[in-house]
Order: structure tokens, then sequence, then C-alpha cells
């Protein structure tokens, strides 16, 4: 099954807690979880209505392994607030995702988990392909359901909450390169004001990296092919900081949040091998 090749993601209220945990709050919460009504707060959007919806957009979706388990927690947080004593609390916002990838594949499996078309069915999730690099948010038009149960048809210019990418520009180019500077552009569109974006990637000196310089497979300065043939650049911060922040431009810019390296260090207890890993990590709002 294509589907299980790869892991469900389960950690993003851990590395992004601004953006997901109130998702995952429906076990427990903090005191500084709650507003003043008790109901979950949502972290990063300023000057936001109790009423809105919430719209994540994860671009370079694969086959859902980050958003399906988002979908799976947002119906366990409206269950539990559906069975809640406090009758005047407020239910969390509607929870709208909407997944972009450029393989054709990996959107056509989506569609087919039963998460997936249980959302979508609902209203609140849709997939698109979709290449970054080249397509604007503005040509990708979504119907979804309100909050009043009436349709609207939109585009994903200026729809993001929290935009999402994992693993993705890293595939798109080295920088720099006008192929990166396009999907930068195009990654900063989709949020709406206030809106943030969250990033993680390859980071420079990662264990791979240095594998694959040993070979023959470097395409350009810290930007190699790998086994099944796509490209993989490794980050150092100030790459993303000259996309996201540093104004080169007349264009609008993002604010930066956090922005570092993230080490793991991986042991295979079978072979008493170990891993090490670098990645970077960072949050920007528009």
């Amino acid at each position: 099954n294509q589907t299980n090749f790869f892991k469900d993601r389960h950690y993003l209220h851990k590395a992004f807690p601004h953006e997901f945990a109130w998702l995952y709050a429906h076990s427990s919460y903090n005191n500084d979880e709650l507003d003043e009504s008790g109901n979950p707060r949502l972290y990063s959007i300023p000057n936001r209505k109790k009423n809105d919806d919430f719209t994540i957009v994860e671009i370079g979706c694969g086959v859902g392994n980050a958003i399906l388990p988002l979908l799976e927690q947002h119906t366990e947080l409206v269950h539990k607030h559906a069975s809640s004593d406090n009758k005047d609390a407020v239910p969390p916002p509607r929870l709208n995702i909407h997944c972009l990838d450029f393989a054709p594949t990996a959107i056509n499996l989506l569609k087919q988990d039963p998460r997936f078309r249980a959302a979508a069915e609902e209203g609140r999730a849709t997939a698109h392909v979709f290449d970054l690099s080249s397509m604007h948010p503005s040509t990708i038009s979504t119907s979804s359901s309100s909050t009043n149960n009436d349709k609207q048809t939109t585009t994903l210019a200026n729809s993001a909450d929290v935009a999402i990418l994992l693993f993705c520009l890293s595939a798109i180019g080295p920088h720099p390169s006008a192929a990166l500077s396009r999907a930068a552009r195009h990654a900063m569109d989709m949020l709406k004001p206030g809106g943030t974006l969250v990033i993680r990637d390859y980071g420079r000196l990662d264990e791979a990296q240095m594998k694959l310089s040993r070979g023959e497979k470097s395409l350009g300065s810290n930007f190699y092919r790998k086994g099944d043939g796509t490209g993989c650049y490794y980050f150092e911060l100030q790459d993303l900081k000259d996309l996201f922040v540093n104004d080169g431009d007349d264009c609008t810019k993002l604010e930066l949040l956090e922005l570092d390296y993230i080490q793991r260090v991986y042991r295979n207890r079978g072979d008493d091998s170990t891993r090490r890993r670098v990645w970077i990590q960072g949050r920007f709002r528009k």
C-alpha cells in the first residue's frame, strides 16, 4: 500500500504549538490554552473572530501524512466539545483543509483515504495537483461550506490561517534560483493577513548531505540528486531569511517569528549505527 510507505506525522502540535496545539487539546488544557470563556485559544492569528473558520493549506502534502492526523484530531475535539457539560461554551472553529502536491498519483491516493473522503463530503477538505514554483494560489478554486452552511467558492490566495511546508522547498531548487523565489512568493500569497507560514526542511551538514557529497550527485552548491532522481537542497538559516524576510524588492515580506536548526541523533540498535540529522525550522507571519 503506497499510502503506508511513509508514517503519519503526529508531531505538528509539538513542533509548532502556537499553530496546532489547540487541535490536540481535547484531552487536557493548560491554563494558557483557554480563553476567558474556557474555550480553546487559537494562538497565532491576531484579531480573530471566535466564529471564523480556521483554514490550513499544506503545500507538498504527499499522501496526507501530516494533514490526515489533523482531520482526526479535529473530529475528536468537536465530539469532545459536543458532550461537554458547559452548554454555553462556543464550539471549536470549523477546520477547512486544502492539500496541494505536485504529483497527481499522491493526490489520487489521498482522495481515496476514508478520513479525507469523510471531510471532503462535509465540504471541509479539498486536494489539488499544484506546482508551487509555477502556479499562483489564485489559480486554485475551492468550494467549501461556511459555518452557516452556505456554499462559497473562493481561491487559495489570501486564504490560509496556517500554510505548511514540510520538506518541500528543498526539492524545488537551490538558493538562489528563480524557481525557489517564485515558490516562496506563491507560498506567502496563500496567507491571509496575520496568517503564519511554518517550515521544516533539510539543513546544512545533514548526514544525508555528507553522503551525497561523497558521490557524484552534486547538481550545484549544496544541491544534490537523490537516489530516486529528485533534487534536494540543504538550507542554512540565511537562505530562508532571504526568501521570506529580507527586503530585496517592493513585495511584501513576512515577519520572522522563529528560525533555527534542529539536530537529532538516531541510533539503530540492530547494527549499533547512528544517523545525525540536521533540519531547519521556521515560523513566519504575514
